[in-house]
């Protein structure tokens, strides 16, 4: 089962509120009120509820802030009209998929607390102000998710795929849900993206489920900056990067007459164990 009716609301923000510690500590949220022109139960608006905390074990969210967003989806996302937007859960279209669609640097994500007292010191210091600034400056907001029952807001607006326990049962490719603001007077996109810390990295290309071994976000961004002389330990999927690629070259490829190079795909085995060496590449 994956989320049902998935899609992205397109609509005008007008406030937006946040539930705290003392308001709620166990399943708090983000709320952006948006209008759309076609009114609402929530002062002639409707609401979108924006997860700042998980009720699993690891509780931490992660966001990543993408200030100016260039992606091709932005160009689908200009002609849509104001209301709900129903998407297939596909590539090549307005799907997002944080692991699959090349939106984000899984490994440039925070994780952040719901709430803590300082300054920029958990993920409402850092959401809120962004939402608050679409508002100010009249933008457009693109919220992707899933609809509420009743079809008076959205909710799911962070990834969904890679989820266990009772979460699991949502789980799916190409459905992940997000924020993309359109500051229209400076030709600008902005985009958040928010997901569960539990959640994993590597997920099935067709249930969305995590794969066996798989770290999960937590594990991901667990990473401190070592000093100088200390040792740096390489995870178990990240021995092997892309060091460097050519891809699509000039001229013919594979064929006996061909002059120019090949496609080529350089790999730097990072881990000192010599059983992690590459073989056959």
């Amino acid at each position: 089962m994956t989320i049902n009716k998935y899609g992205v609301w397109v609509a005008r923000p007008v406030r937006v509120s946040a539930e705290r510690a003392q308001a709620d500590p166990d399943t708090p949220h983000i709320h952006l009120f948006y209008d759309d022109g076609s009114g609402g139960h929530f002062d002639n608006a409707r609401r979108a509820s924006i997860n700042v905390k998980s009720s699993s074990a690891i509780s931490e969210l992660v966001f990543w802030m993408v200030p100016d967003f260039r992606h091709p989806i932005v160009d689908a996302l200009v002609g849509l009209e104001s209301g709900f937007q129903p998407i297939p859960s596909r590539p090549g279209g307005m799907a997002l998929d944080y692991i699959r669609g090349n939106l984000i640097d899984l490994g440039g994500g925070r994780v952040l607390p719901h709430d803590q007292p300082g300054p920029r010191d958990d993920i409402i210091d850092f959401v809120k102000p962004e939402l608050e600034a679409a508002i100010n400056r009249n933008a457009t907001v693109y919220l992707f998710g899933e609809p509420y029952s009743d079809s008076q807001g959205i909710h799911d607006i962070h990834m969904n795929q890679g989820s266990q326990g009772r979460f699991k049962r949502y789980n799916g490719v190409w459905q992940d849900g997000g924020i993309i603001i359109r500051f229209a007077g400076e030709d600008r996109y902005a985009a958040i993206f928010l997901a569960f810390a539990s959640q994993s990295v590597h997920t099935d290309e067709i249930s969305g489920h995590g794969l066996a071994g798989s770290q999960n976000l937590a594990q991901l961004l667990d990473q401190s900056v070592p000093g100088e002389g200390d040792d740096i330990t390489i995870r178990d999927d990240m021995r092997v990067v892309i060091l460097a690629a050519l891809i699509n070259p000039a001229g013919h490829e594979n064929q006996p007459v061909a002059t120019e190079r090949p496609e080529m795909v350089c790999l730097l085995n990072r881990s000192k164990a010599a059983e992690h060496a590459l073989k056959g590449v």
